[in-house]
């Protein structure tokens, strides 16, 4: 292991230090967790160790940056970490973390709250809140209460746009009153059962410690289905096909979207109706349990489905 040296610096020259480490702290952050990747790869570790064993015990050592006071610090955490752009999650719900995070497990536990604090995530959260559910599961609970902005956004699936497409071609082409109301009965009882389970999981994951407060339902960028409409107008064949299902999709998102805003306001304190059988004091009995957030998950979902039939 190279040999540690301390930073010795006298009170006069502290700012000078302290600005020369905040001007190059963002690419040293970078150039750190490459550090230790290489380090890993040239040690030769003992057989009886992984690699990521190996890995977790090279980033517990200690950085000089830790050296410096706590409020230069928490200078440098915000410099490299506070950002004015919106950190889109992937659809994978696994974000990529800032390098500084991946220095060292001190340097970890002080700055990820801030990070997750004072930015703003944005997120499409596929059908049902699938990856919206994916990412916040895998954050820490306290990672979760701190968490900025989170914009989420929702886009109806080409499949069910075509479905509910050729449903409205079809009515708008027969007479016969009664599979016109048929046809729509399908069309509606398949947008209930999509905004009620995305509303419900929100639900859960606002008792697993999601603040309400800071997610915003956004419909997706692009026209408005009035103008899509006007589109419509003079396409023929395939043409008008692919308007209407635009037009279907855009829709679709606009009404979840407007459902899940029109129902934030009962989620915040874990209050919720008679049908729901888990509470926050039932979460923090599951904890004590041993139960991870994942299964609590599911016990309060399955406990809605339960509860609606």
């Amino acid at each position: 292991m190279p040999q540690t040296y301390k930073l010795h610096f006298a009170a006069k020259n502290t700012t000078t230090h302290a600005r020369s480490l905040l001007t190059s702290s963002a690419n040293a952050a970078k150039t750190a967790a490459m550090t230790i990747d290489s380090a890993v790869k040239k040690k030769r570790v003992p057989a009886s160790y992984s690699v990521s064993k190996y890995a977790k015990r090279e980033i517990n050592q200690d950085s000089r940056l830790l050296d410096l006071p706590p409020e230069l610090r928490n200078t440098i955490y915000t410099y490299v970490l506070a950002t004015d752009d919106v950190i889109q999650i992937p659809a994978s719900g696994k974000p990529i973390r800032p390098p500084i995070l991946k220095v060292c497990q001190q340097i970890t536990d002080d700055a990820t709250l801030l990070y997750y604090s004072c930015n703003k995530f944005s997120i499409s959260a596929g059908k049902r809140l699938k990856i919206l559910r994916r990412w916040i599961l895998s954050l820490e609970v306290k990672e979760r209460k701190c968490l900025g902005t989170v914009t989420v956004m929702r886009e109806v699936s080409e499949k069910t746009a075509v479905m509910v497409a050729r449903f409205a071609t079809e009515i708008m082409q027969t007479d016969d009153r009664e599979k016109q109301a048929e046809m729509l009965d399908s069309v509606r009882q398949r947008e209930t059962e999509d905004v009620h389970a995305s509303h419900q999981t929100f639900k859960a994951l606002s008792v697993l410690g999601l603040n309400p407060e800071r997610v915003q339902f956004d419909p997706p960028p692009g026209p408005d289905p009035h103008a899509l409409i006007a589109q419509a107008y003079g396409f023929h064949g395939e043409e008008l096909n692919e308007n209407l299902s635009r037009c279907v999709k855009r829709l679709l998102n606009d009404r979840w979207v407007e459902f899940m805003r029109r129902n934030e306001g009962d989620l915040p304190s874990g209050d919720h109706d008679s049908s729901v059988r888990l509470s926050c004091e039932d979460v923090a009995e599951l904890r004590s349990e041993g139960y991870t957030d994942r299964e609590i998950f599911g016990l309060f979902t399955r406990v809605r489905r339960e509860g609606v039939e």
